[in-house]
């Protein structure tokens, strides 16, 4: 059975079968999600029970959003980014929006970018380093000069034994706020239009390591390249 026959069947049942047969679905997807966010086993479940409530609630009114039409996402991508901004929703009701620090946004764009990683996301130096590495006109020693101005401006680095830990950067669209919406779904589907441009193997990489988490050694043997 399709994913979208899946949704279908529930939003046209809405029986506790049908339910079940979307969690037995969709489950893993919307936990590779949480986990992205969150560390700690407890903390995962606790946002993957309150994604499932909210996709339940109102009769599914969210499902009911996605659109099956030529050029929409498919609806895996669509479900994922639902999944991510409902995590959002979750912490900020619990600790507010994140704003960035005023000496920080006096910083360039560049270096707002490598706080956020850092501070926010708990990157390590190297990890921004390997994130950052396509910005146009980023020099070799591009971070290590950002991480200065950073610390000029107030901000201590700890050691690289001792990361910053936070749980996610909240600075991204919200399905649902109207504003936001129509960039949002021209996003996804330029996504979709780009995926569909690779060739078969390329495609695969690029959910392997997006998706799948796996590194570049690990997709190499999974796929004998």
């Amino acid at each position: 059975m399709t994913d979208e026959a899946i949704v279908q069947g529930l939003l046209s049942e809405g029986s506790s079968a049908a339910w079940e047969a979307f969690l037995r679905r969709f489950s893993n997807l919307i936990l590779k999600i949480i986990w992205q966010f969150e560390k700690d086993y407890d903390e995962v479940m606790e946002k993957y029970l309150f994604v499932c409530g909210k996709i339940a609630a109102n009769d599914f009114a969210i499902l009911r959003r996605f659109e099956q039409r030529e050029g929409a996402p498919q609806f895996t991508t669509w479900l994922a980014a639902v999944t991510h901004n409902l995590c959002i929703d979750a912490h900020r009701a619990v600790h507010g929006r994140r704003q960035l620090p005023r000496a920080i946004l006096r910083l360039p764009e560049f270096d707002r970018e490598v706080f956020r990683l850092y501070y926010w996301k708990g990157f390590s130096k190297e990890e921004i380093e390997h994130h950052t590495a396509n910005v146009p006109n980023r020099g070799t020693t591009a971070v290590a000069e950002s991480f200065e101005r950073i610390e000029s401006a107030g901000f201590s680095t700890p050691p690289e034994s001792e990361p910053p830990q936070v749980p996610f950067d909240e600075e991204t669209l919200v399905v649902g706020s109207g504003e936001t919406d129509g960039d949002f779904a021209e996003m996804l589907q330029w996504m979709e239009r780009w995926l569909e441009e690779l060739n078969d193997q390329e495609r695969m990489i690029v959910r392997l390591w997006f998706w799948e988490g796996m590194n570049g050694r690990d997709i190499a043997a999974a796929m004998k390249i």
